[in-house]
């Protein structure tokens, strides 16, 4: 049985295929869980804050779109 390198465009799809699932892993962490229930709790912090400001609901949100 004889068998063939893979090529160079193979590879490095199966590299990207182990990074991502590497990422995706990550991602299913409490740590990464708790990072994104801060992150949304601070996002919506900002939402209510523009609303407070007097911005209407529809541009809060397009505001909080922006912010990072």
């Amino acid at each position: 049985m004889s068998m063939t390198t893979p090529s160079k465009q193979e590879q490095l799809e199966v590299k990207m295929a182990q990074l991502l699932r590497v990422a995706f892993d990550e991602l299913q962490t409490p740590i990464s869980t708790e990072r994104k229930k801060y992150m949304a709790f601070n996002k919506f912090a900002d939402f209510r804050a523009y609303v407070a400001a007097g911005f209407t609901e529809a541009q809060a949100i397009e505001l909080c779109k922006g912010a990072v």
